[in-house]
């Protein structure tokens, strides 16, 4: 990125059935580090809010962000995505994907 940054927000449109669930994972690199992004372990963040389910089927995508705040400044990232459900029938959606970085 041309400009370092401290904050990771992650947002998307999530249709998530009872059964199911989406984690957001990140890692980051530390400013002028050549460390391999493979050696450099993923950190879950928090959703802002509560999870709204939604019925199995259903078409309806709910606004959902996860915020990652006051993190060590870094000028690149990789984000994850985790999307689990105990019942195949009852899958997690999303879509709309939006990773904003900011200072």
């Amino acid at each position: 990125m041309a400009n370092t940054s401290d904050l990771i927000r992650v947002q998307f449109g999530a249709s998530i059935p009872a059964d199911a669930s989406v984690d957001v994972y990140y890692k980051t690199a530390q400013l002028g580090s050549n460390t391999s992004f493979d050696t450099i372990n993923w950190i879950q963040i928090p959703s802002d809010s509560q999870v709204v389910y939604v019925q199995v089927g259903s078409d309806q995508f709910i606004d959902t962000t996860f915020t990652a705040k006051d993190i060590s400044a870094f000028d690149s990232l990789q984000i994850k995505l985790v999307m689990k459900s105990t019942n195949s029938a009852a899958v997690p959606r999303v879509k709309d994907l939006r990773v904003i970085a900011c200072a």
